[in-house]
């Protein structure tokens, strides 16, 4: 469990994005996932990269909810970036209205 400790107890309750994007790449396959599911023999046998996953793997929905904390993570950062693409549309378009307006006169 010692590795489940490391993980909710990161920085103070919160995980840096790029460690949870880290964790997520580590997801194993579902072979891999029902395999270590299913393993009965001992987990000091078991190298450390394992033993950790089996930790995870016991975790319902471990990584589902990973996604989900990824998610929430970097809404906000999404949002301000789609307010900025708005706001760059909404210049371009008074742009182009102020031309469209001064061709108008000139024809």
């Amino acid at each position: 469990m010692f590795c489940l400790d490391i993980i909710l107890v990161v920085s103070g309750n919160e995980l840096p994005v790029e460690f949870i994007q880290t964790l997520l790449k580590m997801a194993p396959t579902p072979e891999e996932e029902l395999k270590l599911r299913l393993y009965c023999g001992e987990i000091a046998q078991l190298g450390t990269a394992e033993r950790f996953l089996k930790a995870v793997v016991d975790i319902p929905f471990a990584f589902k909810r990973l996604e989900a904390l990824l998610f929430m993570c970097t809404l906000y950062e999404e949002i301000a970036f789609v307010k900025e693409s708005f706001q760059t549309l909404e210049v371009g378009f008074l742009v182009f209205l102020k031309e469209l307006s001064l061709a108008s006169y000139l024809f």
